[in-house]
């Protein structure tokens, strides 16, 4: 029995470390705004963030996505790489992977320009990127 929890509980916390691919964006019949690569800051980060427009909406999506795991990986929208000022789009889906996010209507992209992956538990700055 105790074996069985073991190899229970190792194969949860391999599981963490989760690999996604959302198809749930169709980028058909939408705008690319632009697409700029992700920056390591404290932690190795890679893959690409593209901002779409599609009638009306703007959405974020993440091509590759590749960063370490970590407690409470948040996205957020954020006036600098500090997060004094964002809008937070919600989990991170996945450490690695393909994947979108909608961004709320009232949300400025022209203010809220920095794309940042946020460690909420530690306040550490995994990668991030510049709308621009």
């Amino acid at each position: 029995m105790k074996i069985f929890l073991i190899i229970l509980l190792f194969f949860g916390l391999i599981g963490c470390k989760k690999k996604s691919s959302d198809s749930g964006f169709d980028s058909k019949n939408s705008s690319l705004i632009l697409s700029v690569p992700l920056s390591t800051n404290s932690h190795s980060t890679s893959g690409t963030v593209n901002l779409y427009e599609k009638e009306g909406a703007k959405y974020l999506e993440f091509i590759d996505l590749n960063t370490d795991s970590g407690p409470d990986l948040r996205v957020y929208l954020s006036s600098d790489f500090t997060a004094n000022s964002f809008v937070d789009l919600g989990p991170l889906k996945s450490n690695k992977g393909s994947f979108y996010y909608e961004i709320p209507g009232s949300v400025n992209t022209q203010s809220l320009k920095h794309v940042l992956i946020w460690c909420e538990d530690f306040s550490v700055l995994f990668g991030s990127t510049i709308l621009q």
